[in-house]
């Protein structure tokens, strides 16, 4: 539910900020396929489903897609971060000063393996 939240919260924003032009990108790919295909009334991520789908169909441009953890280091410390954090939502001008590191290795392109073995 959480990773839905994710993908929630940023479009509502992004629309009363006025942006109409929108790409999300999520590492929960059951969520991107739940949003994409939709749900049954009775799923239990029925009705965040429902709401994001609606929100993708006003008069703008989105796109959603899945994407690895691997690929958006960034995305995936803030996530950490946010979470020890009491707020619901977090703006950042900036990255926190530990994030910094992260920001490089998604700028240059480097994937960072979580470290499971196969």
């Amino acid at each position: 539910m959480a990773e839905l939240r994710g993908v929630c919260l940023p479009l509502e924003l992004a629309w009363h900020k006025g942006l109409r032009k929108v790409s999300v990108e999520c590492d929960f790919q059951v969520g991107v396929q739940l949003i994409q295909q939709g749900t049954q009334p009775s799923h239990p991520y029925y009705f965040i489903v429902h709401r994001i789908r609606g929100m993708l169909l006003r008069d703008w441009k989105t796109h959603l897609s899945h994407v690895w953890r691997e690929a958006n280091t960034v995305a995936d410390h803030l996530a950490g971060f946010v979470s020890q954090s009491h707020f619901d939502v977090n703006i950042f001008l900036q990255p926190p000063d530990t994030g910094l590191l992260h920001v490089y290795y998604d700028s240059i392109g480097n994937i960072r393996s979580r470290g499971a073995n196969l």
